[in-house]
């Protein structure tokens, strides 16, 4: 979610671009000034040398939760994901795969297919996820002997 109004104005303010493009009309990209790339579907990346002097930075935005017995994971995911999937729908997903260890896997097909659905003369963005779960609910009470 990092190519909203305040970033955008920043990225306009150095020169850059945002916009997108009509085959994925919901996914803004950040255009170097007079050229058609690199379209950087973020305003904010580690490492991308070309649009550090148009307004992409690498400082994080961080947000502080206090983690709650409600909380009962964590999901770490590439923008590929979160283009294509709401926060809603990924959290459907994980709750509804059977064993824990197949969530990512879960998470990262639904947005590939999503993708293929949504953007079909586009290429399918970098996918990854990870999903820490805090709390072991299905372990077994302690046995003794």
């Amino acid at each position: 979610d990092h190519v909203r109004t305040e970033e955008a104005e920043r990225i306009k303010r150095c020169e850059g671009r945002v916009f997108a493009l009509r085959e994925e009309p919901g996914v803004m990209r950040v255009w170097l000034p007079g050229e058609n790339l690199p379209g950087l579907a973020m305003a904010r990346a580690l490492g991308d040398s070309r649009l550090k002097h148009h307004g992409v930075i690498s400082t994080p935005q961080v947000t502080a939760h206090r983690i709650s017995d409600a909380d009962l994971f964590i999901i770490l995911a590439t923008d590929g994901v979160w283009d294509v999937l709401s926060n809603e729908e990924v959290v459907s997903i994980v709750c509804a795969t059977p064993r824990k260890q197949h969530a990512s896997k879960a998470v990262v097909e639904a947005a590939v297919q999503r993708w293929k659905t949504k953007y079909p003369s586009s290429r399918v963005d970098d996918c990854s996820a990870v999903c820490l779960f805090l709390h072991d609910h299905t372990a077994a009470a302690p046995t003794k002997l």
